[in-house]
């Protein structure tokens, strides 16, 4: 193996100096300024899926209706369901 000159490491130092401090090309920098809105809709301990007052207030499908309405404003919408991964339960 042959070992690197003190001449050639300083050369390899210099090129790489003057490359990681190069401006950014006109597509590397539009890539930098992009960004991305992201919804976050979060669930927690739910016990009831159904709706309540015959139907007029909550449910699951209400919440159906919401998350679909969000992922039209933002494609980026996740859905999370976090809380009790077993209750109710006869084993909570």
């Amino acid at each position: 193996m042959r070992m690197l000159t003190r001449r050639m490491f300083l050369m390899l130092l210099a090129a790489g100096l003057v490359f990681a401090t190069s401006p950014p090309t006109p597509h590397a920098a539009a890539a930098v300024e992009r960004s991305a809105r992201v919804t976050i809709l979060q669930l927690n301990d739910l016990y009831d899926i159904v709706g309540v007052d015959k139907g007029k207030r909550g449910g699951l499908a209400r919440v159906a209706t919401l998350r679909d309405r969000i992922a039209k404003e933002s494609p980026d919408a996740v859905l999370v369901l976090a809380g009790d991964f077993l209750s109710p339960s006869t084993m909570s």
